[in-house]
């Protein structure tokens, strides 16, 4: 790894490369004179990447992190399964995650940098949250809920992970049943105090200056009744 750079305005040169848990070269960042423009893909895990890039080098971090328990965006037998973001044990781990990438963040804004996220909340005991619906009025986790699906066998077909939420009240770490999980608050109330208030894991303190609510004055009309 080489990297140089005296201020804000000097020219970066160099290759900054980083290699994953399982060997695999994450990314190499050429980098060019500061006043040039470009635009880089720099594809690979957020937090290998993010680790690849100088410090004071970001102005601004916009992103919207996999919810927690709602996508699975790799397949039960990929290689990097267990660093899927979203798939953590509970909402405490998924905090963690993400404290892990803003400590991350925090590194790489400069001093007048800002960190925007779009973060949504789940509903304990079941897969359901805000997001994306389909042609039906229903969210892919909702429909599947309504029939079950069986094999060619005739066996039901298991989804691990948009069922292993089911029940999960009834474990430590949730809360009851049928409320909402409080996910982005949790989250707030971490870089605010600088502590994770489920386990109390410390972090750097942020300024939190602005909170915007998604609100949909006519949403799609949902089974669920108990929910506004």
């Amino acid at each position: 790894m080489t990297r140089s750079a005296s201020n804000k305005n000097s020219t970066l040169r160099g290759a900054i490369s980083e290699k994953g848990e399982d060997e695999t070269e994450y990314a190499v960042v050429p980098w060019l004179e500061a006043d040039t423009p470009s635009a880089w893909y720099l594809i690979g895990d957020t937090r290998e990447i993010l680790r690849s890039l100088p410090d004071n080098s970001v102005d601004l971090v916009l992103s919207s992190p996999p919810f927690f328990a709602l996508r699975s965006y790799l397949p039960s037998d990929h290689k990097d399964k267990h660093r899927e973001i979203g798939a953590e044990p509970t909402p405490a781990d998924f905090i963690d995650t993400l404290l892990d990438v803003t400590e991350e963040c925090a590194r790489v804004l400069t001093s007048t940098g800002s960190l925007c996220l779009e973060l949504g909340d789940i509903y304990s005991g079941s897969a359901s949250s805000g997001g994306d619906y389909d042609k039906g009025g229903l969210k892919e986790v909702e429909a599947k809920s309504q029939q079950q699906e069986v094999n060619r066998n005739g066996n039901p077909v298991v989804h691990p992970e948009t069922d292993r939420l089911a029940g999960s009240d009834k474990r430590p770490g949730y809360p009851l049943a049928k409320s909402l999980s409080l996910i982005p608050e949790s989250f707030r109330w971490a870089l605010v105090y600088g502590k994770n208030p489920f386990n109390g894991r410390e972090t750097e303190r942020w300024r939190v200056r602005n909170v915007v609510r998604w609100h949909k004055p006519n949403p799609p009309v949902k089974r669920f009744r108990r929910q506004i």
